[in-house]
């Protein structure tokens, strides 16, 4: 099932943001415990990236992100390096939501074992 980026939130956000970093550490050689990565793609281990600093500002630092709150939509807005405009409710949701978006694009496909994330 595909979803678009711009729309998750919550679980959803967070399970996607999480696998991402999973496959970012793997890809750099960190290691990753076999049952946390399984635990991760499962869905049974997800991580608050769009609601505790703790979490998603690392990334927001290492993707060098601009803020942007418009008065009238009351959204923040996140500019990445390639100028494209992400919104959300917050600057951590607006922030994974264009993290997601730079990793895997617009549209992400869900696995049928994490639908119930989607929202």
């Amino acid at each position: 099932m595909k979803v678009k980026t711009s729309s998750l939130s919550g679980m959803a956000l967070n399970w996607a943001v999480t696998l991402i970093e999973l496959e970012r550490q793997e890809q750099v050689g960190e290691h990753v415990k076999g049952w946390l990565a399984n635990d991760i793609r499962a869905g049974r281990c997800i991580y608050p990236y769009s609601t505790d600093w703790l979490w998603g500002g690392p990334i927001i630092d290492r993707m060098k992100f601009e803020f942007k709150f418009n008065k009238s939509d009351q959204l923040f807005r996140v500019l990445d390096n390639k100028r494209h405009c992400w919104r959300g409710e917050t600057h951590l949701i607006a922030a994974m939501r264009a993290y997601l978006a730079s990793v895997k694009g617009d549209e992400i496909e869900f696995p049928m074992a994490a639908k119930c994330f989607a929202s």
